[in-house]
């Protein structure tokens, strides 16, 4: 496949096992970046197969099954990815796990069959599962402790009522207690199929070699019968689960946030990402110092030099999350309301709009020449079914009509508010 705007190539390929490969061709590169992922994330409390049977994973399963994988069988993982001369590492998010290496080595069959190996490749007894508890926990008990991390979480649990977003992504205390070696495996077999899981690369070498190992790869081993499973999330009223709370921990400085609750309400991809990127272009206009007026609020106390915002459209979630060093939170509240307000009344301006479409698409291009990053984007937009031409795409078709029509379809604000103060 080719598109011609941007002069890229790539090839798409499915293993006889089921793996998807996605294989970007980039002869002028030295480095080649490789990454596998499952659409499987710390959302996945609750997933229905195709007959409608639901199955229940405790909270932090996703996480716990990266951390095992590396683990897995006798050989030290990321030891032998170095002596290949690839440097290795995963993650988890809300709706994925994501195992990855880059490595400017030519000879590419062995790190990238030792990626396939050990993702595919669940080796766990009781014992090793209880032993990995402890490490879990630690990291858990980081996570509390760190102010930024503990006033999202605690944005999270006053906006939803019951959706895992309340959750940590390792899960909670008691259930990393609860994990099993029995739970692990069903998880596993469900969601590490090679039917649902995807191989990325950005490389310079040869498509038709890379689908060669890959295919050599899958077809030593044995894979039992997919069974495609699906997330499931129980829906949620528009209304905030609580419009304020506070708690103290031992900072130095108060905290607030603000969150406005969205409702994605099934729409499609493409339109999840004209919404996304309409918030994104309306908040960069009236909350950066690209508004004439920023640096004012800030020389008049009504934000601070920390201000900041962020915003996700998923099809599972949607919220503008706010942020300030303030021990008044209603007053960021006000703030917030008053600009989000302006700007569903007078939107952005054609010359505004125009000018952050080309600074987006200007960093799309330039993410093309970064291996990871590039594969990373087309991880992100196999999620969201959408690769990152279109959405490209997509954006260029924005303008300041579209963007203000979308800022009035989010009707009534649902907001909530938090407050992180000292405890001294």
């Amino acid at each position: 496949m080719r598109n011609e705007r941007f002069q890229e190539e790539w090839t798409e390929h499915t293993c006889r096992s089921g793996l998807k490969l996605v294989l970007i061709y980039k002869p002028q590169f030295c480095t080649s970046a490789f990454l596998m992922m499952t659409p499987f994330g710390s959302l996945d409390w609750y997933q229905d197969d195709a007959s409608g049977k639901r199955s229940y994973y405790e909270p932090g399963t996703a996480h716990f099954l990266e951390h095992k994988l590396f683990e897995s069988g006798q050989e030290d993982v990321m030891r032998t990815f170095s002596r290949f001369g690839a440097n290795v590492n995963a993650y988890t998010s809300y709706d994925s796990t994501v195992y990855y290496f880059t490595t400017p080595a030519e000879e590419i069959s062995a790190p990238l069959s030792l990626l396939l190996d050990f993702v595919q490749d669940l080796s766990i007894t009781p014992a090793s599962v209880e032993k990995e508890k402890p490490i879990i926990l630690e990291e858990f008990a980081t996570y509390q402790q760190d102010p930024d991390a503990r006033l999202f979480l605690e944005s999270m649990r006053s906006i939803y009522r019951t959706h895992p977003l309340r959750t940590d992504i390792v899960g909670t205390e008691k259930s990393i207690r609860r994990i099993t070696e029995a739970g692990l495996r069903e998880a596993y077999a469900k969601n590490y199929h090679p039917s649902n899981m995807t191989l990325i690369a950005v490389t310079p070498h040869p498509d038709e070699d890379l689908i060669e190992i890959a295919e050599r790869n899958q077809s030593a081993k044995q894979f039992a019968p997919a069974v495609p499973m699906r997330r499931w999330i129980a829906p949620e009223a528009p209304e905030v689960e609580r419009e304020y709370d506070e708690f103290l921990m031992d900072i130095e400085q108060p905290k607030s946030a603000v969150i406005i609750k969205l409702l994605p309400d099934g729409m499609s991809a493409e339109t999840m990402v004209l919404y996304e990127w309409a918030l994104r272009f309306a908040l960069e206009r009236q909350f950066t110092a690209v508004n004439p007026a920023y640096q004012k609020w800030i020389d008049e106390k009504r934000i601070t030099p920390y201000f900041g915002y962020e915003v996700e459209y998923n099809r599972d979630f949607a919220f503008i999350y706010f942020e300030d060093t303030t021990d008044e939170p209603q007053k960021l509240r006000e703030f917030v309301t008053e600009q989000f307000t302006y700007l569903q009344k007078h939107g952005i301006s054609k010359a505004e709009i125009q000018q952050m479409k080309c600074r987006v698409i200007g960093a799309a291009v330039r993410s093309f020449d970064h291996p990871m990053d590039m594969a990373a984007s087309w991880g992100r937009g196999i999620l969201r079914s959408i690769n990152q031409f279109d959405e490209v795409a997509l954006i260029e078709q924005l303008n300041s009509e579209v963007c203000l029509e979308i800022l009035n379809k989010i009707g009534k604000l649902y907001i909530s508010c938090i407050k992180l103060a000292p405890e001294h």
